[in-house]
């Protein structure tokens, strides 16, 4: 999953503000 569509995720569900930082920190990880 690419970086654009992650963020186009977050915008679709903004209440799900805990698990998009969750999965931004996974690709954080990911990225090392």
């Amino acid at each position: 999953m690419d970086a654009g569509h992650a963020k186009s995720l977050m915008d679709s569900h903004p209440a799900s503000a805990d698990r998009a930082q969750h999965m931004r920190d996974r690709i954080a990880e990911d990225k090392k």
